[in-house]
């Protein structure tokens, strides 16, 4: 789709385009109205497998960019070995897992810029367009039963839901439950500020922390706060 990338030759670039790195090969990234893609030369030798290195990325499918610092490149080097004079920079995205779709997981795909200039640019533009076109909230109230699943409630908020929140800007406050009926109380006795600052609860847990984060909200409509406006999900 020559709309998106126009990397069929070593033509000039326009100012949304700019040239990279990507998986040992070079590729022409553009930045559209709606998404971020980029495409191989497709003379390049080391890209015969062109599709696994052409992407077409939606902003609202982004969570964010960020630059690598430069005291971490070489341990970004040692991943990409062929890019070791340039700064990375890494989009963040949700992908699903082949082995069951109904999962998602954290994708990270690394490309390296001539310039730390460029790579700031370019990350700084990502992130602009991904907070116009994602709707996300800003703050959530996580609450976690650490008895849950055998004990792993939290082994498996950290490693899964967690580094989501960090890399899509989204502050957390995390709240152990110590004993039952304290999701409840944690939520019906959230103050007015507390409510306008959070837009969403996420219960780790089984059913019971979930009903009790749901009856909690109750409570909180029926003594006239907006509990309403808060929404409501279940973590891993």
């Amino acid at each position: 789709d020559r709309r998106d990338v126009d990397g069929g030759d070593d033509g000039p670039l326009s100012s949304l385009e700019a040239w990279f790195t990507y998986k040992g090969c070079r590729v022409r990234a553009k930045r559209g109205a709606t998404r971020v893609s980029w495409k191989p030369l497709g003379t390049a030798q080391c890209c015969t497998a062109a599709r696994h290195h052409t992407h077409k990325i939606n902003y609202n499918e982004i969570l964010s960019a960020w630059v690598v610092p430069e005291a971490d490149c070489s341990n970004c080097t040692t991943l990409m070995p062929w890019a070791p004079n340039e700064r990375p920079f890494v989009i963040y995205c949700l992908g699903r897992r082949k082995h069951d779709p109904s999962q998602w997981h954290l994708v990270e795909h690394v490309l390296y810029s001539p310039t730390a200039e460029q790579a700031r640019d370019w990350a700084a533009a990502i992130n602009a367009a991904t907070t116009l076109h994602a709707d996300r909230p800003r703050s959530l109230l996580v609450l976690i039963n650490p008895f849950s699943g055998s004990g792993r409630a939290r082994y498996a908020y950290d490693a899964e839901a967690a580094p989501i929140f960090q890399k899509a800007r989204i502050r957390t406050t995390v709240v152990e439950t110590l004993r039952a009926g304290h999701a409840h109380d944690t939520v019906a006795e959230l103050k007015p500020e507390d409510v306008a600052a959070y837009q969403g609860i996420i219960a780790v847990g089984g059913d019971g922390i979930f009903q009790e984060i749901v009856k909690g909200l109750v409570a909180l409509r029926a003594a006239g706060a907006a509990a309403a406006t808060v929404a409501t999900g279940a973590g891993p």
